[in-house]
């Protein structure tokens, strides 16, 4: 038998749906439907009922059906299934309805009995906040009246598990609807009329005692998560939004305690949760405490209180005059307020970061919260981290929720920015996903990036006055006969040597100046002046990890940018977009990146990104395609052993294309005792490719690569930075 106090879920088999409430967008209420899951296997929170006693709710006892009623209150949201009028403003029109029509009588011109005409409310099954109304009481029949006649002795029948029951409430009795919200829901409706009612089937929720306490977590959570959103919906003064901050930053380190799978009353440790994260990535997570902090409502209050915190009216509030109430001590100031939305900031968005880690449910639901999110970015880097996750690993969000307005805002960051390298990220994010081009993003950003922010680029240029040098100890490997050097891309760096490289910019930050930096105007040039590369990436460069944001200073703020828009071009490119390929090759021409790579002088971050932006922007292009190994096992008999076999091959013209290249990664794959950064792997994504593309099918030259290779796999004197 069931239980008053037992969780159950309502289900229709015939529809296989769920009994649940929805919130009804832009009307502010929250009615009864039947919801297909999509995922059958995977339970949902949302389906989930308390039952209790109408009249007295803390009384427990066995369940019947009769006339005793009972009341089913929602599990996530708290609200009570009840019946009601379709207008609840009904009384409210008859009077205003009846007062026109007194008017109209005594003027002569209307009829009072108007007044008098009736019509049939419409009822519907909707919610309540309070279970004691008595629209909220539920009475439950059984759905085969052959329950009723098998009683002989004439006492309660009680309600079991898995029993087929008919819901009743207010005399009206609940019926399925037509088919809702993209053919996923039936809205519910209710009839007089007992024939073809919902036949529903009453299930206990069996769970251990655990997974019912880890349901629990976001039930009590969510109330204390919504008054905070009324606190700073409702403030009138600055002073209002510190009511209740404090202990609203208790609860979301406790969620975030939660999720991450340690006891909920300790410290918030992030320092280990961030290692964590690195190492295991989601597997440091619960995905059931992901899914649940979505379906109670967690995900979307904590993203309502970080849009309320930084919405218009709060910045107005903001901006204004100190004032305060006479009971609230000092009044906050603006310098205060910005405080606040760093402490606020901080573990929300943290909280956010766990929820939607590998989880595309919650990546979508945050996906209409993106304006807000990109609001936060300056104020906290997590906010980056998590947009950068979602664009990186959500191609539906990626093709159906980033617009030209979201590109547009990125580039916004960046000019008011001084030169900050995460925006330039974030704007890489949105070019691909999984390793695959978005195209529709990757043309917005060529368009509002590449053609329309050219201002915001570092350029890079062959110094006209230096010329070109030979580097000491920088060779070449074997020599190419004069036919085979015409093949070579890049082939006057062989004869001609490496190119001194200069790089300028313009900005209006005087500490982020080429002159600041110790460049300067080059001959009779009014610009903003050049610097060479190896005197922005010097020496600093080599022993500081550069790409860290503890590594301060202007020079390093500036090698994060440059660094960073070579990765974005790089992605800009990927799966051959032609459009945007077609401008980077006038920027960083292919002797420009060469020089790059070969230099020793120069940083292996800085190498890194080069080999990436060359693999998809010369490399990955036509006419080079994989060419597919024909079968190599044949019947002894039909084999002809004088004749030599030859692999695939590119064409004899084109054999030498890249030897520039494949002498570079030579040279890397032979150094002794080499550290294996992301520029070898950059080198070995080059690799791979260019031996897809069958530029490895020679015997010399593959005898001359397998070498290296299998003496890399040996890694006991190798360590990576």
């Amino acid at each position: 038998e069931l239980y008053a106090g037992e969780i159950v879920s309502l289900y229709d088999p015939l529809n296989n749906a769920y009994l649940t409430l929805i919130e009804v967008q832009g009307q502010f209420r929250i009615d009864c439907y039947l919801h297909i899951p999509t995922d059958v296997g995977k339970p949902d929170s949302n389906f989930l009922w308390v039952l209790e006693r109408h009249k007295n709710p803390s009384q427990g006892g066995k369940v019947a059906f009769g006339k005793e009623a009972y009341r089913f209150r929602h599990l996530n949201t708290g609200k009570y299934l009840c019946c009601r009028s379709e207008n609840m403003w009904k009384m409210g029109n008859r009077l205003v309805q009846a007062a026109l029509n007194m008017n109209k009588f005594g003027e002569g011109g209307g009829n009072a009995s108007s007044f008098s005409s009736e019509r049939s409310d419409n009822f519907i099954f909707a919610s309540m906040g309070g279970g004691g109304s008595q629209s909220c009481a539920i009475e439950l029949h059984p759905a085969h009246e052959a329950v009723l006649t098998r009683n002989v002795g004439g006492g309660p029948i009680y309600i079991t598990d898995n029993s087929a029951i008919k819901i009743n409430a207010a005399g009206q009795w609940l019926h399925r609807g037509d088919r809702f919200e993209g053919g996923t829901s039936f809205k519910s409706k209710a009839r007089a009329t007992k024939k073809e009612c919902s036949q529903l089937v009453i299930r206990r929720f069996v769970s251990s005692a655990a997974e019912t306490a880890e349901i629990m977590v976001g039930v009590a959570a969510i109330p204390f998560l919504k008054r905070y959103f009324m606190v700073v919906h409702k403030h009138t003064c600055l002073n209002d939004i510190w009511m209740g901050h404090s202990h609203y930053i208790h609860i979301v380190n406790q969620l975030i305690n939660f999720v991450a799978n340690s006891p909920l009353n300790l410290a918030t440790d992030y320092e280990a949760l961030e290692m964590d994260l690195t190492f295991k990535g989601a597997g440091a997570l619960s995905r059931r405490k992901q899914d649940l902090l979505r379906e109670q409502g967690v995900v979307m209050g904590i993203l309502n209180v970080l849009k309320e915190i930084v919405s218009e009216r709060t910045m107005r509030t903001a901006a204004s005059p100190p004032k305060k109430r006479h009971n609230q001590g000092r009044a906050k100031t603006h310098a205060d307020f910005e405080q606040l939305k760093r402490d606020i900031a901080g573990p929300t968005l943290w909280l956010l970061r766990l929820c939607i880690m590998d989880n595309e449910e919650s990546q979508m639901l945050c996906a209409d919260h993106l304006s807000t999110l990109i609001t936060y970015v300056p104020i906290d880097v997590t906010a980056t981290t998590c947009l950068v996750h979602m664009l990186s690993t959500n191609v539906e969000l990626q093709e159906t929720k980033v617009t030209n307005r979201d590109i547009e805002n990125f580039i916004a960051m960046i000019r008011r920015s001084k030169m900050d390298s995460n925006y330039l990220n974030l704007l890489k994010a949105t070019c691909s996903c999984k390793g695959k081009g978005i195209d529709g993003n990757q043309c917005r950003v060529v368009d509002l990036w590449l053609e329309g922010s050219e201002d915001l680029s570092i350029g890079v240029i062959e110094d006209p006055v230096m010329g070109k040098y030979h580097p000491e100890g920088v060779v070449w490997g074997k020599a190419l006969e004069q036919a085979e050097r015409e093949q070579v891309l890049g082939k006057e760096l062989l004869s001609d040597g490496l190119s001194h490289l200069m790089l300028t910019w313009g900005t209006n930050h005087d500490d982020l100046t080429v002159q600041s930096m110790g460049g300067g105007p080059m001959s009779d040039d009014s610009g903003p002046g050049y610097i060479n590369i190896k005197k922005l990436f010097d020496e600093t460069s080599f022993v500081k990890d550069i790409t860290s944001a503890s590594n301060t200073g202007a020079k390093a703020t500036v090698q994060r940018y440059f660094v960073a828009q070579l990765n974005l071009a790089a992605e800009i490119c990927l799966d051959r977009n032609y459009l945007a390929m077609d401008i980077l090759r006038k920027q960083f021409p292919y002797p420009i990146c060469i020089t790059m790579l070969k230099d020793p002088k120069l940083p292996n971050v800085l190498k890194a990104a080069t080999a990436k932006l060359m693999n998809s922007l010369y490399v990955d292009e036509d006419p080079q395609c994989e060419m597919r190994l024909p079968r190599l096992s044949h019947p002894w008999d039909d084999l002809d052993i004088t004749s030599p076999f030859k692999l695939p091959a590119v064409p004899e013209d084109q054999k030498y294309k890249f030897f520039l290249m494949q002498e570079i990664i030579k040279e890397v794959l032979e150094q002794p005792n080499g550290v294996w950064d992301d520029y070898t792997q950059s080198l070995m994504e080059i690799l791979l490719r260019l031996v897809r593309f069958r530029f490895y099918s020679d015997p010399a030259l593959l005898n001359e690569l397998v070498g290296p290779l299998v003496a890399s796999l040996d890694c006991r004197q190798q360590m990576k930075p």
